[in-house]
């Protein structure tokens, strides 16, 4: 609902069992505020659907491979990449398993580990749109 945006934050509240804040670009949050929410699908066939059509719009390659899991995952791997500490990454993403939790570990660089504040938590292509619209707007 509309009471889940937070603009000045920049995030949205994911209610729920692992409910969370989940990091937005403001640009985006600024049209999700100005024109309301669009529909969630409630079912995960329709999800799959508008995301097969969306890649399929934007001249993707290999539109079918553009899954809710491939997305979760290529999120996953941004911020484990940067050192993310495991503790915080659930914070971000919800449950992990202990098994998904091992594989992500491969990714970590070596070092010490980070917090969300020391971390970048969008994806390079959503702060390049964020900044894009900075200049813009």
């Amino acid at each position: 609902s509309a009471a889940d945006l937070d603009v000045g934050s920049a995030s949205i509240r994911l209610q729920g069992a692992c409910a969370r804040d989940l990091c937005v670009p403001r640009a985006l949050l600024r049209q999700l505020d100005a024109g309301g929410l669009p529909e969630i699908p409630d079912a995960d066939d329709e999800l799959k659907r508008r995301l097969l059509c969306a890649a399929h719009d934007a001249g993707l390659d290999d539109p079918a491979a553009i899954t809710p899991q491939m997305l979760r995952h290529t999120c996953i791997a941004h911020l484990v990449r940067q050192g993310l500490r495991f503790s915080d990454l659930e914070l971000v993403v919800g449950s992990l398993s202990a098994d998904a939790l091992a594989g992500y570990a491969g990714l970590a660089p070596a070092g010490e580990r980070r917090t969300l504040g020391e971390i970048t938590r969008l994806m390079p292509a959503l702060t390049e749109m964020e900044a894009g619209q900075g200049e813009a707007g």
